[in-house]
């Protein structure tokens, strides 16, 4: 007698099958998922059998840790391209190598650009989606745009008597940092579900300078 069985195909994100905070993509769900999403996402696109992808996937398990509290701004997504039945929407993105990424646009249809990471640790992919969200502010919905349009930095030697006389009422938590820092942009993304909200508190990006006297970080930090 010949027996047969039958052997079931794996579609599951086998790397990342106990990562909470990243959406496992296959091909029955992509468009789901990602059409007309409110938020950004960055996807990578992996093969199970690809030694550089297992390599990175700690990194992103990580990543997708740090900001899970931007899920308002950016959803992480993996989708296998190893099972037969995904190797089609792997065709239809475009992959041609092991991992890829892609970033898809808020509120659009599932439509990826291509994203190339120059390196590719946590500190530098964080960084790089902080620039993929503030690169798609105005295709956001309102609330969103329009806190994200907070980052825009105020700095030392500019004229603030008009912005305080406009915010007598309002407490002001200011992020003093040089130009090139991202500490702020994360901060802000970090608690902006506490503050998207508030009408009684901002958070605004102060930009000082080394070399630079800053008569309003005088005022603010005793002496």
């Amino acid at each position: 007698y010949l027996s047969l069985c039958a052997v079931p195909l794996r579609s599951d994100c086998t790397l990342y099958s106990e990562a909470a905070n990243i959406q496992c993509l296959t091909a029955s769900n992509v468009a789901s998922h990602l059409s007309h999403s409110p938020n950004l996402w960055l996807l990578e696109f992996y093969s199970s059998y690809c030694g550089h992808c297992i390599s990175f996937a700690p990194t992103f398990q990580r990543l997708s840790n740090s900001i899970k509290e931007w899920n308002r701004f950016v959803r992480l997504g993996v989708l296998d391209c190893a099972p037969s039945m995904n190797r089609a929407t792997c065709q239809q993105f475009k992959i041609t190598y092991f991992p890829c990424f892609k970033s898809i646009s808020p509120l659009s249809d599932v439509v990826a650009d291509k994203v190339s990471p120059t390196r590719r640790d946590l500190s530098s992919l964080t960084n790089l989606i902080t620039d993929l969200i503030i690169e798609n502010t105005h295709k956001y919905n309102e609330e969103t745009r329009d806190y994200i349009q907070r980052l825009e930095s105020l700095y030392c030697d500019m004229d603030l008597d008009n912005y305080f006389d406009s915010n007598r009422d309002v407490v002001i938590l200011f992020i003093a940092e040089l130009a090139g820092s991202y500490t702020g942009k994360h901060i802000m993304f970090d608690v902006a579900e506490q503050l998207i909200h508030r009408e009684d508190i901002k958070i605004r990006r102060l930009i000082v300078s080394e070399s630079s006297d800053c008569s309003l970080m005088n005022n603010l930090v005793p002496h």
